[in-house]
């Protein structure tokens, strides 16, 4: 062996050894290392663990306390109730146990318990917030099955959205655009609220914050900061399963600035009436002086203790009367020729359509049968079972359903696509349909047949000036351009086009010398 041969092997030996001596205390670094990691997870582990079981008991106590003082009150006689707690205080203690064998994190270990007191709080009345404190719901999901919009209406505004969202949206959710879809039901253990269903609106029960909504691919505007929602003239009305997608808010501080700004506009008003009037006409974008003296006489006769509710009610059902006759609001000249001022302060339609015309007081004349009848030929075939696109149809038995169920049917017929909704003898849409029942006072429990029918036809004739009409205070012309406004059938005019040519959907087909001579000789005959 060769110097050179000794001394290479020398070195090769060396830096073998060397390799072996660092690869030895890195894999001790390692193992320490890793140690040190096992360490600090079990640490995290006891520390995540405690923290749990500190959360269990906060949010066990707290559910329990609240629970206990509920089975104080009415609660006390409701076995099923009562069971529920149990459940809850087991679920408790089985979870305590669990957190105490595991020792380590499993927060996630409450998910099953909050899950189960999610889905049963609305049957009984309470709110359960991540805390654990309990809150009790002014209304139970077996008394939401009966309770009527004005007992809505009673409610803070911040209350209410929760009662008519599938999901039971909290508003504050919505307010601070945590949630921008809504699902709406008025359907509570299997039954459908008809009077909720009817009569609530989005204005009512979404927070000021929301301005501008979809639904079912068309953007509504809000009417100032309280009012409905409105595309063009429209209305967004709000059924069972409706769904709307908040597009646009406004913060608090928006609107903390315009009432700022609304309250010194009310502050020299002394009437206190008179100033909350004009104060609910400033949120809602409404001339104040359209409807000031019709509310307040009308508001001077309702209980003190009623009035809030009644205010937001009547300015709800102008804003009907604004979406189902396509008002233009802004536009007082046309409101209040519509509405027939008298010159006294009484807007008459309004009164007629919210004061509850008695429809069993409509006496049907043979000449309105008559002109009925001869509207009907050109909008139905006379058929009351008629529906748009199917005017001989008989297998839906319309006169066999009530009007709750002819409105849902409607609903329905539209969301599958239909253009529109009409139905019956007299192609009722299901707007001018609802406006009938609020104005007549009518149950949507009664049937829609044959009589119904009749009446709700006449109502809409006396709607269009029938009485004026015939007593000669109102033209032929005009009285036919009434209703032609109605009934899309009749010619707005000599020149025989439909006041709505040109929708698409509508075209006058009644001859106009038909309907002109037929309102001549009716006319003539008183």
């Amino acid at each position: 062996m060769n110097i050179f041969t000794f001394l290479k092997k020398i070195f090769f030996s060396n830096l073998i050894l060397n390799f072996q001596e660092v690869q030895g205390r890195n894999n001790e670094n390692l193992s320490q290392k890793e140690n040190k990691e096992q360490q600090t997870q079990e640490e995290k582990q006891i520390e995540n663990n405690k923290a749990g079981m500190k959360y269990l008991s906060s949010y066990g106590n707290n559910l329990m306390k609240g629970l206990e003082n509920i089975s104080k009150t009415e609660k006390a006689d409701d076995p099923e109730f009562q069971a529920f707690v149990k459940q809850v205080k087991e679920k408790i203690s089985r979870l305590g146990k669990e957190f105490q064998e595991l020792k380590q994190e499993n927060i996630d270990i409450l998910s099953g318990l909050k899950t189960f007191v999610e889905e049963n709080e609305t049957n009984f009345g309470i709110e359960v917030d991540n805390a654990g404190n309990v809150e009790k719901l002014d209304f139970s999901e077996e008394e939401l099955e009966n309770i009527e919009n004005k007992d809505i209406l009673s409610l803070p505004k911040e209350k209410r959205l929760q009662y008519v969202t599938k999901q039971k949206i909290d508003s504050d959710r919505v307010s601070s655009g945590e949630i921008k879809n809504l699902d709406f039901t008025f359907t509570f253990n299997g039954k459908l609220n008809n009077e909720l269903y009817f009569k609530t609106t989005a204005g009512q029960v979404l927070p000021d914050e929301v301005g501008v909504v979809i639904s079912n691919g068309v953007e509504y505007k809000r009417s100032g900061i309280s009012g409905e929602f409105f595309s063009g003239n429209n209305r967004l009305t709000i059924r069972e399963g409706t769904n709307i997608e908040i597009t646009e808010l406004r913060t608090k501080e928006e609107l903390e600035q315009i009432l700022q700004g609304f309250d010194s506009q009310v502050g020299n008003i002394k009437n206190d009436i008179q100033r909350k009037i004009t104060l609910g006409a400033l949120k809602r974008n409404i001339d104040s002086n359209i409807v000031l003296e019709t509310f307040s006489k009308i508001l001077e006769k309702t209980p003190e203790n009623e009035r809030k509710y009644k205010i937001e009610d009547l300015f709800t059902q102008f804003e009907r009367i604004i979406g189902s006759y396509d008002l233009d609001k802004n536009n007082p000249e046309e409101v209040k020729k519509y509405l027939e001022n008298d010159g006294n302060g009484n807007l008459k339609s309004f009164n007629q359509f919210v004061g509850k015309i008695d429809i069993n007081n409509l006496q049907l004349r043979e000449g309105d049968k008559g002109l009925l009848d001869l509207i009907s030929v050109f909008e139905s075939g006379g058929n009351y079972n008629s529906l748009y696109g199917k005017g001989s149809q008989t297998k839906i038995k319309f006169t066999d359903m009530t009007i709750s169920q002819v409105l849902q049917f409607q609903d329905s017929y539209v969301a599958k696509g239909s253009a529109s909704s009409a139905v019956g003898k007299y192609q009722f849409i299901r707007k001018t349909l609802r406006a009938c029942v609020q104005a007549t006072g009518i149950s949507l429990d009664t049937k829609f047949n044959e009589e119904t029918q009749d009446k709700l036809g006449l109502y809409l004739l006396k709607l269009r000036g029938l009485d004026k009409f015939k007593s000669g205070q109102m033209s032929v012309e005009q009285f036919q351009l009434n209703l032609s406004k109605e009934w899309a059938s009749i010619p707005k005019d000599s020149g025989g086009k439909s006041f709505y040519a040109g929708d698409g959907l509508n075209a006058a087909h009644l001859p106009h010398k038909k309907i002109y001579s037929y309102l001549q000789n009716m006319r003539k005959n008183g």
